[in-house]
């Protein structure tokens, strides 16, 4: 939520990863951030690029040569549940991100899933749902998972919120 992140962190180099078409970023060009995306899509970072004047590096985090320390804030909306190597993902961010930086990440509720999955058995609708998203989730996160993984990759965890479910 821009909101949050805006009271903590009102000024500063602004980075979203998996920016997709800059649907989040968008949000945040034209307040105190140097707004920057990145997206390994070729089609989707053009997009946002070409459509919304937004600044999109196509390519990965480990492979975009940021420098060090050189973010306030780094964002990963619906982003870090695709990724398959979690750990190293938070290494990469710790790199770009300034020591009093602070990283964004929304996740959908891997509680919440748990609880469409049992709707779907009483009501005999299992196989008629994708409950997981898994052909494109690789990790399922609940808050506890998400906190422990991001405390053992040496951050430390400011807020949780759990957001009103969208489906």
């Amino acid at each position: 939520d821009l909101k949050t992140i805006e009271k903590i962190k009102p000024a500063g180099n602004f980075l979203d990863i998996g920016t997709n078409m800059g649907s989040f970023l968008r949000h945040a060009k034209g307040k105190r951030w140097n707004v920057v995306g990145i997206e390994p899509s070729p089609v989707l970072s053009d997009m946002a690029r070409r459509y919304f004047g937004l600044n999109v590096k196509t390519s990965y985090l480990d492979k975009a040569g940021f420098e060090k320390e050189y973010f306030d804030i780094v964002t990963m909306t619906d982003v870090f549940e695709h990724i398959p190597e979690s750990k190293k993902m938070l290494e990469d961010i710790k790199r770009v991100l300034k020591k009093d930086g602070i990283l964004f990440i929304k996740v959908p509720n891997g509680k919440y899933n748990m609880l469409k999955l049992w709707l779907a058995k009483m009501t005999g609708k299992v196989k008629d749902y994708d409950i997981f998203d898994s052909y494109e989730h690789v990790t399922h996160f609940t808050q506890a998972t998400l906190i422990s993984m991001l405390r053992k990759s040496g951050f430390k965890v400011m807020k949780t919120m759990i957001a009103k479910p969208i489906q």
